[in-house]
């Protein structure tokens, strides 16, 4: 097998998965469409969907801030990929940028003034947003890639909820120290990303 070249990326199409987005139950999907040297353009597309019992939501685990008893949702994202293609085979740094459409269904749980017991009240919405992601490329087959990086976006803030979590954009971080941002966002990336068309040219070069 020939080596790694990133020089002659125009024309290939790929598929990616955020596998990290899966522990707060998000099925996070981005295709990537190579136009250039070191740029891709990328289209992305989710849904988010869990449900727990009431007397669960309550409990110190890991991401509780983050869900309610029921979050739905769903996302769209447009955007693009860029990197400098010479003699880069990590792609590090490559930088994502992508504008992102959210539509948002959950069920909370309300106290009025602080009041016990708590009663639900089902919210819906759309909100729009940007992200930017910075990170790099592992390649773990001919076809397999691994990225890893940190997605930072901004959203309106939301008025009902100071914790909550939306799909492709990621985690609030208001009151969180240093990156807590009224309407910022972070989650890290972990992606699988499968080419499904190689360019010709690279094919040639993989062979020799």
């Amino acid at each position: 097998m020939g080596r790694y070249h990133t020089t002659s990326a125009q024309s290939h199409l790929e598929l990616g998965w955020n596998v990290g987005s899966l522990f707060i139950g998000t099925l996070d999907l981005k295709s990537e469409l190579g136009v250039s040297p070191g740029i891709n353009l990328r289209l992305g597309m989710g849904l988010r969907a869990q449900s727990y019992p009431i007397e669960q939501v309550a409990q110190n685990r890991i991401f509780a801030f983050y869900r309610q008893p029921r979050n739905l949702g769903s996302f769209i994202s447009v955007g693009f990929r860029a990197w400098n293609p010479t003699d880069n085979p990590y792609q590090y740094p490559y930088l994502a940028l992508d504008v992102v459409g959210i539509h948002y269904r959950e069920t909370l749980l309300v106290r009025p003034n602080g009041q016990t017991p708590a009663h639900p009240s089902n919210i819906r919405g759309w909100t729009a947003g940007i992200s930017a992601t910075l990170g790099f490329v592992l390649r773990l087959a001919r076809k397999w890639h691994m990225d890893a990086g940190i997605q930072l976006g901004y959203a309106p803030p939301r008025e009902e909820l100071l914790s909550y979590y939306h799909p492709g954009i990621g985690f609030s971080t208001f009151g969180s120290g240093i990156i807590g941002i009224k309407g910022g966002h972070i989650q890290p990336i972990l992606a699988l990303r499968y080419t499904l068309q190689t360019a010709h040219t690279q094919r040639i070069r993989e062979m020799e």
